[in-house]
């Protein structure tokens, strides 16, 4: 999937889940379901970003910072 279809899904499910969350009494799952996608497509994109722009990876455990 292209980077303009990600975003364009994106905004899709975020105006889905606004949708989901302004109504009176939640439907937890479909709350879930939202979230989980959302995520999905956020990773997707990440992968996308040019390297200068992605995420810094986690450290190791017990490596110092300057090394």
């Amino acid at each position: 999937m292209s980077v303009d279809q990600l975003f364009g899904k994106y905004q899709r499910l975020k105006k889905d889940l606004s949708a989901a969350y302004s109504q009176p009494q939640w439907n937890a799952p479909l709350v879930d379901r939202l979230v989980q996608e959302i995520g999905q497509v956020e990773q997707a994109l990440a992968l996308h970003a040019p390297i200068g722009l992605r995420a810094p990876m986690p450290k190791e455990e017990g490596r110092s910072a300057e090394a």
